[in-house]
This record gives C-alpha cells, sequence and structure tokens, in this order.
C-alpha cells in the first residue's frame, strides 16, 4: 500500500508539472489549439472519453468539447486530462513554434511572463539566442545564467581585453593602448544601462577618477598581473616619498 501512495504522489506531482507548462506558455501558435485530449471518465466502468482542447486559461481551467455530442465544457481543468495527452499537447506545442519560427518570440514572451527584466535587456538577451524554442524553466535558466555573467565581484582586479587594447591601439596609438593595457583597475560596482547591457564601475589603482565600462570589454587581472602592478605602484610612491 505504501509503494501505491508514493507512486500515485509522482504521478499527481508529474500531472501538476504539466498543467503548470500548459497554463503558462505564452503563445498561441497556429494549428496548436484545438488538440484532441481524452479524459478518464466514470460510468458502469471507467472509459476513456475523447475531446477537442479548444482553449487554455491562465489559472489551469479550460474549454473542452464533445466532438461525439458537440457539447461545450467552459469551466473544465486540465489535471482532468489523461497524462500522456497532457504530454502530446507540450510537445505539439515546441513544435508549432518551431515550424513556423516563433522561438525567439516564445524565448521573449516567457521572459517578459516569467522574470522581472525589463525589455532593453531581454532583447540584448535576445540577440545571444538561437531560434529553437526552449521549456519554460530551461529558458529561465539560461536567460539568468546569461544575466549574471561577465559579473565582476566588488574590489575584484580586472583588465582590458586584448580585443579592447587591439583597438585602441589602431584608433589612437600605441602610447595610449600601452597606458590603457597596463591599467589595473578594481572593481567597485556592476549596473545595467538602458540598453541592458551591464556596466562594470571601476577605478584604476593609480588614479581617484571612476569609470565605466562595458563588462564585456574586461576580463579578470591574474594573479602575476595584479601583483606586477601592486610592487610597481608601491616602488613609485615610495620613490616619490624619498624625492
Amino acid at each position: 500500500m505504501k509503494n501505491n501512495t508514493t507512486l500515485y504522489d509522482q504521478l499527481q506531482g508529474l500531472t501538476q508539472k504539466y498543467t503548470d507548462t500548459l497554463r503558462r506558455l505564452p503563445l498561441r501558435p497556429a494549428g496548436w489549439l484545438p488538440h484532441i485530449v481524452y479524459i478518464e471518465e466514470e460510468g458502469d466502468y471507467p472509459v476513456y472519453t475523447m475531446y477537442k482542447l479548444e482553449e487554455i486559461r491562465k489559472d489551469g481551467s479550460c474549454v473542452l468539447l464533445n466532438p461525439a455530442t458537440g457539447e461545450r465544457f467552459n469551466d473544465r481543468q486540465l489535471y482532468e486530462i489523461n497524462i500522456d495527452w497532457l504530454d502530446t499537447v507540450v510537445r505539439w506545442y515546441y513544435e508549432c513554434c518551431r515550424e513556423q519560427h516563433l522561438g525567439k518570440d516564445h524565448v521573449s514572451a516567457v521572459l517578459r511572463q516569467e522574470t522581472d527584466a525589463e525589455g532593453p535587456i531581454i532583447e540584448n538577451f535576445m540577440e545571444t539566442f538561437s531560434s529553437d524554442p526552449l521549456p519554460l524553466e530551461d529558458t529561465v535558466s539560461l536567460f539568468q545564467e546569461w544575466r549574471t555573467s561577465r559579473r565582476f565581484s566588488q574590489n575584484e582586479f580586472v583588465k582590458l581585453t586584448d580585443e579592447v587594447i587591439t583597438i585602441l591601439r589602431n584608433c589612437f596609438g600605441n602610447e595610449a593602448a600601452v597606458y590603457r593595457e597596463n591599467m589595473l583597475l578594481q572593481v567597485l560596482y556592476n549596473k545595467w544601462d538602458e540598453a541592458g547591457i551591464r556596466i562594470v564601475g571601476v577605478r584604476d589603482v593609480r588614479e581617484d577618477d571612476i569609470q565605466e565600462i562595458r563588462a564585456s570589454y574586461l576580463r579578470p587581472a591574474t594573479a602575476k598581473e595584479t601583483q606586477d602592478c601592486i610592487i610597481t605602484l608601491t616602488k613609485t610612491m615610495n620613490d616619490a616619498i624619498q624625492k
């Protein structure tokens, strides 16, 4: 009896996951609904009745049509549907999105619905995203991972990337590039700008001014780079004191 109860609870939990997914799917791609589903109903004996799932609501209720009788039920519940057919409807949603090239629309709609991110941040993320739609939880997890990437800790030492140094050298000459290549920057804060781009507030250890630089332009300083810079800075300060 104990094992039967456990299996039943697992089935109920899985059914709940499917219904939660269905009620949260943000788009209605063409051809997704109505969709045939089956419900086990009690009579003289259990029987599977075919319905057409016509509408899914955010609260988990749904509209079902019995094609055999023409009767429409406007307030049924998703959890009544056989779990195999819940799975089929979920899979068909993603297939419809894929076939209709709605992957990015799906992801954008999920993030607007499931996160507190503002439009520009989501749009910036979408530039890095492939066209295939992802399950709800995977979409949110990928977004959160992207959002926290290139986040530097307060007081961490960073330097400009080699790509940035090359651009500076080409645009402003070698002297300007070398100066900035030797900068050791201490992280003061992270933030997002209005375009959804991560900005890092830094201070060159040799100066007092605070600079705001895109996180993608920075990399962590190695232990040797940090040590060499501090040694050089200490020597410079000692020389100045002795003079």
